[in-house]
């Protein structure tokens, strides 16, 4: 780069060198920033780089330019005031910060920035199948944490429930209430296939990948219980609370083959005794 020697005036950061977040997610944000204007050097032929760190060490042109602290994520790039952020690790501080240069190779340094990544709640399926008497809200929890103890430990997560809905004041609809399910937070499989971008898309028109698509389950018969209407309601069949695999008692599944509403209540129909059918559950963590 030839540089022009006369020119000692570093570029002014726009908007006061304000940089937002937007679309923050568990893994990734956009950056966005104004750009900056310079005496002598054409808006458009300005220069951005744009660092991230996981300490707040990146506030000052110092810090990033001499002491190197950041990591690079874009390296110089001519006229450009945003930039999508991704490979990030959920529930993680983050700092952010953009330096500008001009042709002369003045730099300045627009106001860090700092964000904490959203949590990610985690769906995955017991290997075992089931019959109707899970053992209520606690047998049907003690399941998925096993499951989780032996297969998704990985995950990293402090809270384990079964997803299934128990009885009126237990729904599906109401676990965020009960048991502070993180509402914002994207939907995942195990593999980091996204199920749905928060907790209400499950409970709406149907979910971004079934569970197949998702590698919650792996086989089209790989039905679950979950007591539920789409809406994450209780259903009428819920094997009493889950409590009976006794005769004359039915329980609501999901399908795993849909994305559609039933993916959580397969066409409405109770003709799945709890004696004799034997499911998988669903399980969330984070």
């Amino acid at each position: 780069m030839t540089h022009t020697l006369n020119d000692p005036t570093p570029p002014v950061p726009g908007n006061s060198g304000t940089i937002t977040v937007t679309g923050l997610t568990d893994q990734g944000l956009t950056l966005n920033w104004t750009k900056a204007t310079d005496s002598v050097w054409d808006q458009t032929t300005l220069q951005y780089k744009v660092v991230r760190s996981e300490l707040n060490n990146v506030s000052t042109l110092d810090q990033i330019e001499t002491q190197g602290n950041g990591t690079v994520i874009r390296d110089w790039t001519t006229n450009i005031n945003t930039l999508a952020v991704t490979g990030l690790t959920r529930s993680k501080p983050y700092y952010f910060n953009v330096v500008v240069m001009d042709g002369a190779g003045n730099k300045a340094v627009y106001t860090a920035v700092s964000t904490t990544t959203l949590n990610t709640v985690y769906m995955f399926a017991t290997t075992a199948y089931y019959r109707g008497g899970l053992g209520g809200r606690s047998g049907a929890n003690g399941l998925c944490q096993s499951e989780y103890a032996a297969n998704y430990s990985h995950l990293g997560a402090a809270n384990i429930y079964a997803f299934i809905s128990v009885d009126s004041g237990d729904e599906i609809r109401d676990m965020p209430a009960n048991y502070y399910v993180p509402t914002t937070s994207p939907i995942r499989s195990a593999n980091n296939t996204i199920i749905s971008s928060n907790w209400a898309g499950l409970l709406d028109a149907g979910v971004d990948n079934s569970m197949i698509g998702a590698g919650v389950v792996t086989s089209f018969v790989h039905y679950y219980w979950t007591g539920s209407y789409w809406d994450g309601s209780l259903a009428g069949h819920n094997c009493s609370n889950w409590t009976q695999s006794s005769d004359g008692y039915y329980g609501e599944i999901g399908d795993p083959n849909t994305s559609t509403t039933q993916w959580l209540d397969y066409q409405g129909s109770p003709q799945n005794p709890c004696y004799s059918s034997t499911r998988k559950v669903l399980c969330v963590c984070w």
